[in-house]
Order: C-alpha cells, then structure tokens, then sequence
C-alpha cells in the first residue's frame, strides 16, 4: 500500500493539482465577462471572451479528480455545450415538476436552506462566490436542488427514532478519524541512513535533519511534510506504525521501490464520535428520505415525461439539432443522463446535482 501511497502523495508534494473542468453550470451559472473584454493576454496577444467560450463549448477532454485526489484525464462522452443546454433545461423542468406537486422551494424556504448548509459549512457560501457565483445563482442552485429533494421525498417521513438507531449503527460514518501531522525523510542508500540515524541520536530537530539529507526535492520545499494526515488513509505498513509511535518520536525505516522513509509523528489525535444534535439528526433524517425515496420514486421516469411534453425551443443552430438527438433518445431510456457536478459545497460531503438527476445516496454526509 505504501508504494501507491508514496507516488500518489509525491506528486502532491510536486504538482498544485487544477480544478476539474467539468463544470457545466458554469455555462448557465458563472458571471461572463463582456464579449468586448479579453481573458487575458499572452506576450501581448490577447485572449478573447468569444474564444475562451468557444473552446469551453467544445472542449474534447476533461480534467477531473479520481476517489483517491488525484488528477486523470477523460474524453467528454458529448460536447460540454450540448450538456450545458440538457442540464438547464432539465433545471427549468425540475422546477416546473415541483410546481405541479405543490413542493416548488419558496424564498424563505431557500434562505432556510442556505443557513442550514450554512450551519454545517461555515464556508457554503464564500466557496461558490470565489468560483464566480453571484448570491442569485447559489440561490438558483440551492432552489433547484431542494425542489429535487422535495419532490423525490414527497410523503416519505423518517422520525428521529430513525434517525438515532441509523447513527448507533454507524458509528464509524459520524467519527472524525484519527488524525496524524507527519514529517518524513526519504534517503536511497544505507550510509544516508545510518547518517540520519546518528543525526537524530545527536538530537538534532527531524526537520534539520530531512532538509539536510533528504534525497526528494519536493520533500525539501515542503520541509518534509508529509501531505496524508488520516491515519485510516496511510496504508500499511505506515498506518501500523504511527499508530504505535508516540508523539513526537520516529518511527522505523519502511523500504519502497528502492527507497528508504522515516516518519516523524509530530502530533495525533483519536477518532472522536460527532455529538447527536439537532443538525446532525435532520441531515441524516433528508439522507434516509432521499435514499428511501430514490427507490420507491418515479422522479427519474417524471422528468423524462415532462422533457418529452415541454414546449422546448433551442434556438441556437448548435445546440438545435443536438437537442432534438438528445429528446429522441430518452424514448429508448427510462431515465435522464446522470447529472453533472455542481461546484463543491460543503466540506466532507458529496457536491450537490444542481438538481439534474436522481443519484442514489450510499452514505450520510460526515460531519
């Protein structure tokens, strides 16, 4: 484990990783700059508005982010234009669908669900608006979201008893983990190691020593910070022993591919049980609704129902002809394509749909 840990955790010491490109509520959400206005300039030559969106528009790959953090790139299965228009129009029609059942999301309904993601991230708000997102757009998503919601948990009650008896089974998904501040020094030959042995014998501080000997530049620049600080997500044989080692001590040298690691734990803390308040019992509460209802609902069959009856325009030449492929295919699918990725939200949860889609849930968010 150590050996996919080890590359995976150096190129984060050696690379700032982008933020993925598969944002296609940018196309309807992001504030554009003026067609007259430049993105920018390079030496001297400027970059056009009309330019940057025509490549955004057709953009044939996509930077995204893997389960384990890394960066991959992937081929886009439709130009992100065509999935930029089926994903506001899907929008428009989930709002349209609320309004028929009676749960279209008022604005105090909204203001009460922002002040609840509010609550459980302090920074809900601000992480929109440093991507570019007016106060009215988040608004925009937060409504379109909890119009999904509502109309997918329709009728569906889950009581606090629930919601109790689900956290008792599952304690593990409302724990913080144990935590770890680590620093490491990586040497490639047994007389560097020895060396760093005697050193720290000597009493020398480990980051003296990692900055001194330490054969990985990109261990050096970060002054030998190791980046992973879940415990649980080290991998072994590591994982074994920072749990072992006390604070503030070494622990034993762990070879990998041809390389030599010593970790000093400068700090740890348990996995800690998160309080059973009233935030904690009404996110997991709308989490059993929703997964209750993602399998009793015909949410998905609803929203294919009304694109095929919507009085739907396109008028763009474009998208025209896409559109109507994109409206003659869900008559061979029961359900809408999966839905595209809002930005990220909240801290330690999965980013919300803006509202395109009927994602099965298959864990609470941890708080």
């Amino acid at each position: 484990m150590l050996e996919g840990n080890n590359r995976l955790n150096k190129e984060i010491l050696r690379a700032v990783f982008v933020s993925s490109a598969v944002a296609i509520a940018a196309f309807g959400c992001k504030q554009a700059p003026p067609p007259q206005n430049n993105i920018g300039t390079v030496d001297g030559e400027p970059i056009s508005s009309d330019e940057f969106y025509a490549t955004l528009e057709h953009l044939p790959q996509v930077e995204v982010r893997a389960p384990q953090g890394a960066p991959i790139s992937l081929r886009v299965a439709q130009p992100l234009g065509d999935q930029a228009i089926q994903n506001l129009v899907q929008q428009r029609l989930i709002l349209s669908l609320a309004k028929d059942e009676g749960v279209l999301p008022t604005a105090a309904d909204i203001d009460k669900e922002i002040d609840y993601e509010k609550a459980r991230n302090p920074q809900f708000v601000s992480a929109l608006t440093d991507q570019g997102y007016s106060l009215d757009q988040i608004r925009h998503i937060v409504q379109v979201d909890l119009a999904r919601e509502r109309i997918i948990t329709k009728g569906i009650v889950i009581t606090p008893d629930e919601a109790k008896a689900y956290i008792n089974k599952n304690k593990d998904r409302f724990s913080t983990p144990p935590m770890a501040k680590l620093l490491v020094v990586i040497v490639k030959d047994e007389k560097t190691k020895t060396e760093v042995d005697q050193a720290l014998a000597k009493g020398q501080q480990f980051s003296e020593v990692t900055m001194k000997y330490s054969s990985d530049p990109a261990v050096k620049q970060t002054g030998g910070v190791w980046p992973a600080t879940n415990v649980k997500q080290l991998g072994p044989p590591l994982e074994g022993m920072v749990e072992k080692t006390p604070v503030q001590k070494t622990t034993p040298w762990i070879q990998n591919r041809g390389e030599w690691f010593k970790f000093y734990v400068q700090d740890k803390s348990p996995a800690k049980l998160q309080p059973v308040n009233d935030q904690l019992l009404e996110t997991v509460e709308r989490f059993l609704a929703m997964q209750k209802g993602n399998q009793t609902s015909d949410f998905g069959k609803k929203i294919v129902d009304k694109v095929k009856s919507a009085n739907v325009n396109i008028s763009n030449p474009a998208y025209k002809d896409s559109w109507a492929t994109f409206v003659k295919g869900l008559t061979m699918n029961a359900q809408p394509p999966a839905p595209t990725p809002a930005p990220p939200a909240k801290s330690g949860t999965t980013p919300k749909s803006a509202g395109t889609g009927t994602p099965a849930p298959s864990a609470p968010p941890k708080h």
